[in-house]
C-alpha cells in the first residue's frame, strides 16, 4: 500500500512540472520506500508501518483537496462538485480501511475466536484484514480516477 500510496504522490506532485523535479521527486519517493521498508524490516513492528502509511496518504489526501479547491473550482466549475466527491470518498474508504486494519490488530485474538465458532462464509466479516485491502483498493480507483480527471481539466 505505501507502493501505490508513493505513486498516487508522484501524480500528485508531479503533476505540471519540471522534468528536473520529477527526476528529483522519483528519487526522493524511492528513498523513502527504500527507508521505509529497512526500517520496517529491522524493527518488526507493523505500527511503525501503519504510521508511516498514514501519513503519506493524509499529506496525498490534503494535496488533492487543495487542488480540488484552488485548480479544479478555478478551472472547470462545472467538474468541481464530482472531483471534490471522489477525494471525499477515496478519504472517507481509506479512513474506514484504517479504523478497521487498526481495530483488527487490536483485537486479533478476540476476533479469530469468534470467526472460528460463527464459521465461514459468516466469518470473512470479520476478517478486518481483508476490508482493509478491499477498501484501500477502493479508495485507490477512487483516486486514480481524480488523478486522471485532473490532468485532463487543468
Amino acid at each position: 500500500m505505501i507502493n501505490t500510496t508513493l505513486i498516487m504522490w508522484f501524480a500528485t506532485f508531479g503533476h505540471k512540472q519540471s522534468k528536473l523535479f520529477n527526476w528529483i521527486l522519483a528519487l526522493f519517493l524511492i528513498s523513502v520506500l527504500v527507508i521505509v521498508a529497512s526500517v520496517y524490516h529491522y524493527l518488526g513492528d507493523p505500527v511503525f508501518h501503519q504510521n508511516v502509511y498514514a501519513i503519506l496518504t493524509i499529506i496525498v489526501i490534503g494535496r488533492s483537496w487543495y487542488q480540488v479547491h484552488t485548480r479544479v473550482k478555478e478551472t472547470s466549475p462545472e467538474h468541481y462538485r464530482d472531483m471534490r466527491d471522489m477525494v471525499l470518498l477515496g478519504l472517507a474508504s481509506v479512513a474506514a480501511a484504517f479504523i478497521l486494519w487498526n481495530l483488527d490488530t487490536i483485537f486479533c485474538g478476540r476476533l479469530r475466536d469468534v470467526r472460528r465458532q460463527i464459521g465461514m462464509p459468516w466469518g470473512f466479516v470479520l476478517e478486518g484484514h481483508a476490508h482493509w485491502h478491499l477498501l484501500t483498493g477502493l479508495g485507490g480507483y477512487f483516486y486514480i480516477t481524480y488523478g486522471k480527471r485532473s490532468q485532463r481539466w487543468y
